[in-house]
């Protein structure tokens, strides 16, 4: 039984699907599959990737447990809190100040689903569902609301677009619909890491929201049985695309012959 406590197991990886393995497959088949099946990658845990956890971990009520657990990561060797983490406290803060903002972070707290998409299981921890009037929540901290520039859209994108969180919403209405028999209504509540952190709660029902859920939908559908049969092994490493960008393809990188420089002027 998939829980909290094996959720990010590399057992529970290989039994299951997640929209950060979808994700990392479409960007580069190569490090994921040495990320999801080999073993042979381990994503960096970075100082960004701890401020979510450490703001998630607190409203969900795993504040203590996450502490525990990720002291040396967090402190200094003096055990004060790092800078990004003092930071981290007062993004809390922000958020515990403004009442419409920590209303949502109520109901069930990173509630375990495991829906099967066309045939695949897959699995998905939602921060927060209230199931009485079939709303979800998820809490995400961004760098900043500025647009920054997307290199496969050739423009600046909002946050949510430049991290595709319409796909992670699309498959977290998809497993609520499937465990409750309700289509639910997505939001984001959003804080920035800014050293004054600001919020924002952004509501994903519109015409055009619902339409492209629809089409990442569409997409999961056409490309994970590709994602299968990597993790099972059908298919080698040498027919794996490489992004050459990455960090595990340039950990990789063979140097087989001179590339000509270009001039630009």
């Amino acid at each position: 039984m998939l829980t909290l406590d094996n959720y990010f197991s590399d057992e529970s990886n290989k039994e299951y699907l997640s929209v950060s393995q979808f994700k990392s497959s479409q960007k580069c088949e190569f490090s994921a599959h040495a990320q999801y099946v080999t073993g042979e990658y381990k994503r960096p845990v970075t100082d960004a990737l701890l401020v979510g956890s450490y703001v998630d971990s607190y409203f969900s009520g795993e504040f203590d447990k996450w502490i525990e657990k990720h002291k040396i990561e967090i402190q200094t060797k003096s055990g004060k809190l790092r800078a990004p983490f003092i930071n981290a406290d007062l993004m809390i803060k922000r958020i515990e100040q403004d009442k419409m903002f920590l209303s949502c972070m109520q109901g069930l707290k990173q509630q375990v689903l495991t829906p099967v998409i066309g045939g695949v299981k897959w699995k998905c921890l939602p921060d927060f569902i209230d199931v009485d009037l079939n709303i979800c929540y998820d809490l995400k901290t961004t760098k900043g609301f500025s647009w920054d520039w997307n290199d496969s859209h050739k423009k600046k994108l909002p946050f949510y677009e430049n991290f595709n969180y319409f796909l992670q919403l699309a498959v977290y209405r998809e497993a609520l619909l499937q465990k409750y028999g309700s289509l639910f209504d997505m939001n984001i509540c959003a804080i920035t890491k800014e050293k004054v952190p600001d919020i924002k709660i952004l509501s994903f029902e519109s015409d055009e929201c619902i339409e492209r859920f629809d089409r990442e939908l569409a997409n999961v559908l056409e490309y994970q049985q590709f994602i299968v049969k990597i993790k099972s092994g059908e298919v080698s490493k040498e027919e794996l695309t490489r992004c050459e960008e990455c960090n595990y393809c340039k950990q990789t990188k063979v140097i087989n012959e001179f590339e000509d420089a270009e001039v630009i002027l």
